[in-house]
């Protein structure tokens, strides 16, 4: 066997001076970075050393059994790509449930009940009024009461049906916002790509690039469900269902028309936003219903009875949505055509005072069953429309604290794999330091050796 020389043990002793070094490089660089979001954790793979030839006595070159030192070959991500996708999914669910809730629970404000102030007390205050001008027909105090309660009601299903507007109009903002986002960061994932698969192709190791795009795709699905496919050369695919965001280096732009008529469109703040937009349009669509329903009835029986002055075919409402409905200027400006009596057969010209007949059928529309309305009364279609969102509304919270959770957890348990552990570093930290410390006294030892051999031969005697 042949022995390496001196020379040989300061080439070993040096590779593990560069080796821990290296890695506490990589340690430092870790917890510099270990609040930095979308970071993953580096570790140095330090392996031995490739032998090198030494030089024996009287052999030449022979292969050197002794080893080659320490290198550090890569420097690798704690990346886990099945978890990544875990979390992914988690966080398009949690999003398009908590966009969901958020939007349905701005509704319910909107609506405003159960209260003194919203539209289910305005039609209880308009009936009840009605019923107190049965009590007291000839009074024109009562009169302009009812004209003013019909005016309350038109105005609170107004109001509300603005703020459904605007609540609208807030999701096709938002809508559009995390649109232009999802394209956007399309188009930087296919910019990254180019320079990773660049810097594959010349065996660099694109560590903060994966850490930028691994963010990137983290953000995106957020927006909308994401799936990928890493490809070899370092590039990866992005896909919303069917629909391609990214191929290798070239992003395309998607709609949402498209990815709706696809079907492709399921998680995500994006989706959530839309399932809220159609729901608040149901809820505008219902709310004209209960308009239209309350314009058409009360004034077919209005416009067919007399006021207390003669006057006769007057309608009380004015409008045919719940954007439009109105009273009528005429009945405000004089509350004696309110027609409370049924029309007189001549020579009469004005009703008897007391006559409340069709006083009383206006206020039998409050209790009759409307074909509009499904045959239920105004009343009760309102309040099942308020009770199916208070429960869709809860449904949706819940689901979104659910899946909050889930995603929760699974964060918790990618960044306790991929993350940066601070007391894991420390330890690494002290590690490297001793073994730095230790290569170097090896180092000084062989000096100490190779200073005793050469003084042994060139010192003097």
């Amino acid at each position: 066997m042949t022995i390496p020389g001196t020379f040989y043990g300061l080439n070993i002793g040096l590779s593990g001076l560069n080796s821990a070094q290296a890695a506490q490089t990589v340690t430092g660089n870790n917890i510099s970075n270990a609040g930095t979001a979308g970071y993953t954790s580096e570790t140095a793979d330090i392996q031995t050393g490739v032998p090198g030839p030494t030089t024996g006595p009287s052999d030449g070159n022979i292969a050197s059994t002794y080893g080659g030192g320490a290198i550090v070959n890569t420097i690798t991500r704690a990346s886990n790509q099945y978890l990544d996708a875990q979390v992914q999914n988690a966080q398009s669910e949690s999003s398009a449930q908590t966009a969901l809730s958020t939007s349905l629970g701005d509704v319910q404000n909107s609506f405003n009940e159960p209260s003194t102030t919203g539209i289910n007390a305005a039609i209880s205050g308009f009936f009840t009024s009605i019923d107190n001008l049965q009590n007291n027909p000839s009074s024109v105090g009562v009169r302009s009461t009812v004209v003013d309660s019909a005016a309350a009601l038109a105005q609170t299903i107004q109001t509300v049906q603005g703020n459904l507007t605007s609540n609208s109009a807030s999701v096709a903002s938002n809508i559009t916002s995390d649109l232009n986002q999802v394209n956007t960061i399309g188009q930087q994932i296919a910019s990254l790509n180019v320079q990773i698969q660049q810097d594959t192709a010349e065996n660099i190791q694109p560590n903060s690039l994966l850490d930028q795009r691994g963010l990137l795709i983290n953000n995106l699905s957020n927006l909308v469900n994401v799936q990928t496919i890493s490809n070899v050369n370092g590039s990866v695919n992005v896909s919303i269902g069917s629909t391609d965001l990214v191929v290798g280096t070239t992003s395309d732009t998607v709609t949402l028309a498209a990815m709706q008529a696809r079907g492709d469109l399921t998680g995500g703040s994006l989706y959530g936003l839309t399932q809220a937009q159609a729901s608040i349009a149901g809820y505008q669509t219902n709310l004209d219903k209960v308009a239209s329903t309350i314009i058409s009835s009360v004034n077919a029986v209005q416009q067919t009875g007399m006021g207390l002055d003669g006057s006769t075919n007057i309608p009380l409402f004015t409008g045919t949505s719940a954007s439009t409905i109105a009273v009528n200027p005429t009945l405000t400006n004089n509350p004696s055509e309110l027609a409370a009596a049924a029309v007189v057969t001549p020579p009469a010209t004005t009703p008897p005072p007391s006559d409340v007949s069709n006083a009383v059928l206006m206020g039998n529309v409050a209790t009759t069953n409307q074909a509009a309305l499904g045959n239920q009364t105004i009343s009760n279609y309102f309040n099942n429309m308020i009770t199916n969102l208070g429960g869709q509304t809860k449904a949706a919270q819940t689901a979104a604290t659910d899946a909050t959770a889930s995603a929760t957890q699974l964060t918790n348990q990618q960044a306790s794999i991929e993350g940066v552990s601070v007391d894991s570093q420390m330890t690494n930290m002290m590690i490297y330091q001793r073994s730095y410390q230790a290569s170097a006294q090896f180092i000084s030892t062989q000096d100490d050796m190779l200073n005793t051999l050469i003084n042994s031969i060139f010192g003097t005697s």
